[in-house]
């Protein structure tokens, strides 16, 4: 992972990071189909622009899939995202060459374009929900703290339990 989207997750929501690398892996690709042969200088900062930061999507994925997974469970949650990974291995390349025959040298990126732009798509879409999932559970299970517990932080716990009888 470059170190830019490693920075930004530790900072900031990685479901947004993981929106916005898919989003601006769209719109460099979109801007290497476009650019065609002509351009060389633009045509290689534009394909390492979108090899950065297609690169950075799975390092990202996992570890939203680690925040979310059970101590328990991360081995078996690697294993699908591992699955899944393979599954686009054998599929890209079929679906891409179809692309390349119909569109030429320019519909293998299309194609990525394509993708990145489900992928940006879906995650935007996960944002909201699962935002609203966590404040719906802290509402319902958890009660407003009252002010007389903030006001004995400092106190011992004998003394708290004294305040809440």
């Amino acid at each position: 992972m470059w170190a830019i989207p490693q920075i930004l997750c530790d900072r900031f929501d990685r479901r947004r990071i993981m929106f916005w690398i898919s989003a601006l892996a769209a719109i460099s690709a979109l801007v290497v189909s476009m650019l065609g042969s002509h351009q060389l200088l633009a045509l290689t900062l534009a394909v390492a622009v979108f090899t950065g930061l297609s690169a950075s999507i799975y390092p990202v994925a996992v570890a939203i899939t680690n925040d979310r997974m059970e101590s328990s469970r991360i081995v078996a949650a690697s294993a699908t995202l591992l699955l899944s990974y393979g599954i686009g291995s054998v599929i890209g390349p079929v679906v891409l060459s179809k692309l390349i025959q119909l569109l030429g040298p320019e519909g293998l990126f299309y194609g990525y374009a394509a993708a990145l732009i489900v992928l940006a798509a879906a995650t935007s879409y996960r944002i909201p929900i699962l935002r609203t999932l966590r404040w719906r559970i802290r509402n319902t299970l958890c009660r407003p703290c009252p002010k007389w517990i903030l006001a004995t932080q400092s106190l011992s716990i004998r003394q708290r339990l004294k305040w809440m009888r």
